[in-house]
């Protein structure tokens, strides 16, 4: 071997997972411009008369009225856009597209932070690659051209900042993953729970979600809009689809589908149920910053409110199929197959629009619902093993703060004794 192979071979050895994930992010990039071209039927009938719309009310001029029935702050950039010379098509999917790689980059980071505290590259390069690889993913932005990695983006970020404790930005980003979609609600019940189990942050904090929200309206006041702009739209979009279910097998197809005039029980049904693990996080105090549990009642939130919730589109398991990828890796011999499920459940819904394959809705929603209360049994045992010892008061006790002013998690288990899970025989 020549000395110019040797020092070749050095080179990839010590930079590997660099090179690894150029190669990945290369091969990501082609699968996406692979699908660049595909008109989906949402593109057709909504997506590309929305564009020429804005187009043709000059652009930016257009955010005086609404078009389609997005938020403000996505028309807002489909209107820049509008300037460019691009297809209306790959306007959006370049947009989508780019916030896959946000998506992939904040996993990465996250799952970091709850495995190891620090960055890892190895556990990094495996997220980051298979969040771009996950068909959802792919097919949801380069094929189908809809934004729902944006949304979660902002969600996974905020997360990451929540771990670091750093809650002002946490808000601010939850507030812009509002700002483009209402979906950004299913982890709301979350939040809440990190609230009461936690005391680390203030509901002040939290008002930067609707601060943002109105910043993010401001192209729109400019141009004449109301200050209930946000609000109106989000309205319209919650009395436009009537269905008790859109593509979801979710708990509403179990005989074939409901009738519309069960949404509203179908709403109270569902908070009762997020309500009842509250709750128990409350009675039984729950750490919810424990670093499993954040994900698993994060995934349970938006698992929830897709089982039960009416008017649940095939898309609403993206964020979903995120938080379960980034389970596995904290223990994937017991939550491989809840994320392998939920995965071919989007796979086949998403074939299902976009290719036109057809599947057995009422079989798939008995599965669908069966795992889900498995999932739930899963989540609450997880629960009993991490709670706040009884003679500790979560960030309240007189311990050292941080630099925003609350006890670190390190303080409270250094000095907290952690006590016996119970068995579940005891239960």
């Amino acid at each position: 071997m020549f000395e110019a192979e040797r020092k070749l071979i050095r080179f990839f050895e010590k930079h590997a997972y660099i090179i690894f994930l150029v190669v990945v992010t290369i091969f990501a990039i082609l699968i996406r411009y692979h699908g660049k071209d595909m008109a989906s039927g949402d593109y057709n009938v909504f997506l590309g008369n929305w564009y020429e719309e804005i187009k043709n009310n000059g652009g930016l001029n257009a955010l005086s009225t609404q078009t389609g029935d997005y938020n403000v702050l996505y028309q807002f950039f489909i209107a820049l856009f509008t300037y460019l010379p691009i297809e209306p098509l790959h306007a959006y999917k370049l947009l989508s597209c780019i916030f896959d790689f946000s998506l992939a980059t904040g996993c990465g980071l996250l799952i970091c932070n709850l495995k190891y505290e620090k960055f890892d590259w190895k556990i990094f390069t495996i997220i980051y690659s298979a969040v771009l690889f996950l068909p959802p993913v792919f097919l949801n932005s380069a094929f189908w051209a809809q934004c729902d990695s944006i949304y979660v983006s902002f969600i996974i970020w905020a997360f990451l900042m929540m771990r670091k404790e750093r809650f002002t930005l946490a808000f601010i980003l939850f507030g812009v993953s509002l700002s483009f979609k209402l979906q950004m609600i299913f982890v709301l019940p979350f939040i809440i729970y990190y609230y009461f189990s936690s005391r680390k942050f203030s509901l002040f904090q939290t008002l930067w979600i609707p601060v943002v929200l109105y910043i993010s309206t401001l192209p729109a006041l400019i141009k004449g809009r109301s200050w209930t702009t946000f609000y109106d739209i989000y309205a319209n979009q919650t009395q436009t689809y009537t269905d008790m279910t859109l593509n979801v097998p979710n708990y509403w197809w179990i005989q074939g589908g409901f009738p519309a005039f069960l949404r509203i029980p179908a709403i109270f049904m569902a908070l009762v149920i997020l309500g009842t693990a509250l709750l128990i996080i409350i009675k039984y105090r729950v750490n919810v910053t424990n670093k499993r549990l954040f994900l698993l009642l994060s995934s349970w939130s938006v698992w929830t409110c897709v089982t039960f919730l009416p008017s649940m589109h095939e898309r609403y398991m993206y964020a979903l199929d995120i938080l379960l990828l980034l389970m596995v890796v904290l223990d994937a011999k017991k939550y491989l197959r809840f994320f392998v499920f939920t995965s071919i459940i989007s796979i086949i819904v998403y074939g299902k629009f976009l290719f036109g394959t057809n599947f057995d809705f009422v079989i798939a929603s008995w599965l669908f619902v069966a795992m889900y209360a498995y999932y739930s049994y899963t989540v609450f045992c997880e629960c009993r093993e991490h709670v706040w010892p009884p003679e500790t008061e979560p960030a309240l006790t007189e311990q050292p703060e941080t630099a925003e002013g609350t006890v670190s998690e390190e303080v409270l288990e250094e000095d907290a004794e952690p006590i016996p899970a119970v068995s579940e025989n005891n239960a």
